[in-house]
């Protein structure tokens, strides 16, 4: 599915990641380049270990942002790579990731991508490690490509949120004169530093696809506290 991700600001500490903007919110990016420990979920520092593989993209094209992580309730890891375009076209990056225990052993590993990423937008790949629990470190690679079948479309996608305390509900209006295909949210909870839940949902009709000029409304809800969020989305067209 091809991916373009956006946040919006709202209450809450609700943090916006948009193609003008990069706004960090409460959130603390780290400097340290040693190595990736996971002692709560503010972002993670960038492991050397790590690879950028491009065809005719300088690897410099794409930075890492943040990194979050979440051991959910039935011993899964769901881990974040937040990234951003610097190239001057749109691009498609695919990316598999290692989870490891503290003494280093590989543990689990899973796959991700995102597909129609503007020049200068954020946006970020979800990995999702099923029975893999008290992971201290992760590694990645990077593969990056020009974008040659879709169109981004994210752009047309005017969002509102509002945070209440046991969820937050998101409006999607299209604001473009195509549909939108595939249009997804996804929704990092916070509180303080500490990322306690996420989700994700479709804004979509039966055919697949938010029509123009039309708003969708969904909720997300949370049984743990929150105080900040996060929300990025993706979407496509022909």
């Amino acid at each position: 599915m091809k991916k373009i991700f956006y946040a919006v600001l709202v209450v809450m500490m609700v943090t916006m990641f948009g193609c003008s903007q990069n706004t960090s919110g409460n959130l603390e990016q780290s400097n340290d380049k040693t190595q990736i420990k996971l002692q709560t979920s503010k972002p993670l520092p960038k492991n050397t270990d790590n690879e950028t593989e491009t065809n005719s993209l300088n690897k410099n094209d794409i930075k890492v942002v943040d990194e979050y992580y979440m051991e959910n309730s039935i011993g899964d890891t769901e881990y974040y790579l937040v990234i951003k375009n610097e190239s001057n076209q749109t691009v498609a990056v695919e990316s598999s990731a290692i989870a490891l225990n503290k003494a280093g052993e590989e543990i689990g590993a899973a796959d991700g991508e995102i597909e129609d990423l503007q020049s200068k937008c954020e946006s970020i790949i979800s990995f999702y490690f099923s029975s893999t629990k008290d992971v201290s470190k992760f590694k990645y690679n990077l593969n990056i490509n020009q974008e040659e079948y879709y169109k981004p479309a994210i752009q047309n996608i005017h969002v509102t949120s509002k945070v209440m305390k046991d969820k937050v509900m998101v409006k999607c209006k299209n604001n473009g004169i195509d549909d939108v295909e595939f249009l997804k949210e996804y929704v990092l909870l916070f509180k303080g530093k500490k990322l306690v839940n996420s989700d994700s949902d479709y804004f979509t009709n039966d055919d697949s696809v938010i029509p123009a000029k039309e708003t969708i409304t969904k909720q997300i809800e949370s049984y743990e506290k929150f105080d900040s969020v996060k929300i990025y989305l993706s979407g496509r067209k022909e």
